[in-house]
């Protein structure tokens, strides 16, 4: 683990300061190719990315809406639709925190001190239930797929929806101990010779975070993350499986087997889904271990590569959740069908 006092000092510094820090250790990246590619990043690729994904993801709850949640399929999408909603709004605070604009301004608050409690933290947390969602999603489609006739009776939409209920409220008691570790405050700052907006931490942080770090970061991370990858290979080389049966034997529906058309067309989807969070969550779940087995791989350490390669995960994160509606359009034919009659009108 780094040092505690370093890392409050750091917090506690303007950026021209934390620039000027770590030009003093052993950086793999310069200052200005560092500070480029986080303005990039952060400030413009993600508060972009998070504005339409917000948007999208709310036409992806109005339509599931419509579509009805009688189908257990609906309800995870539903569910995993709010998850990206709030996600990605604190991706756009963690753009904003980290937007020149508001950078080194006579503003009473230090945007890059909250930027943990106000955009970083909280965007995390949603990912988490993303994955969780996720997972529980795919492994419905499992079941649909390997075992037909009892889907319903294991997962039916009342246990789905208690399942995203009960994963939003785990979550959010596993993460919340970090609030309590870095409470936001109003403290003097004689740099400006006013009060500002800042973080402070309480005296045990090292000790209380070295417990809730490894839970949050490598074991509920990688528990969602193997689920999901385990749940989607399934899936796959069930689909296969299904598609070379029905070639070898000429049938085109599996009704004898319980499997329809239809729910094959929803595996296929939910597969793609998957595959792309796969993608997408690959980056940050190795961020995080390397955090773990690597302390000055962290903001008071190597600032400069911490923060360029974080960007580029959030960037890819944020893509995940935004890019679920072209999926949905593409391969959901109701999605699809009730899309442009809700943007395009009945006649089309």
């Amino acid at each position: 683990m780094s040092d505690g006092k370093t890392f409050y000092s750091f917090f506690n510094c303007s950026s021209k300061e934390i620039l000027a820090m770590s030009s003093l250790r052993n950086e793999f990246l310069g200052d200005d190719v560092t500070s480029l590619v986080i303005v990039v990043n952060y400030a413009i690729v993600c508060g972009v990315v998070s504005l339409f994904g917000i948007v999208s993801n709310i036409v992806n709850v109005v339509i599931f809406a419509k579509l009805g949640l009688k189908e257990s399929v609906n309800v995870g999408l539903l569910g995993l639709a709010v998850s990206d909603i709030f996600s990605l709004a604190f991706l756009l605070a963690d753009s904003v925190c980290f937007n020149p604009v508001f950078q080194d301004r006579n503003v009473p608050v230090l945007m890059r001190e909250i930027e943990f409690v106000v955009g970083g933290w909280p965007h995390t947390c949603f990912t988490r239930v993303t994955s969780w969602i996720t997972a529980l999603v795919t492994l419905e489609r499992c079941l649909c797929i390997a075992r037909p006739l009892k889907v319903k009776i294991i997962l039916s939409t009342f246990r789905t929806k208690c399942a995203i209920a009960f994963i939003f409220l785990f979550v959010g008691a596993s993460a919340s101990p970090e609030f309590y570790v870095n409470q936001l405050t109003w403290k003097y700052n004689q740099e400006i010779n006013r009060s500002v907006l800042g973080i402070r931490y309480i005296d045990d942080r090292g000790a209380f975070e070295g417990v809730t770090t490894v839970l949050n970061n490598i074991v509920l991370q990688y528990a969602t993350f193997s689920v999901v990858v385990i749940a989607t290979v399934i899936l796959v080389v069930k689909l296969h499986e299904k598609s070379k049966w029905r070639s070898f034997s000429g049938i085109k529906n599996d009704k004898s087997l319980g499997v329809s058309k239809k729910d094959q067309k929803v595996a296929r989807m939910i597969s793609l889904v998957s595959s792309v969070f796969i993608g997408s969550y690959l980056p940050s779940s190795i961020l995080f271990m390397a955090m773990h087995f690597e302390p000055k791989f962290h903001p008071s350490g190597y600032y400069n590569l911490f923060h360029v390669v974080w960007s580029c995960a959030y960037v890819v994160e944020g893509l995940n959740s935004a890019s679920n509606i072209f999926i949905y359009i593409k391969m959901s034919s109701k999605f699809r069908s009730k899309f442009f009659h809700i943007f395009l009108g009945p006649s089309f």
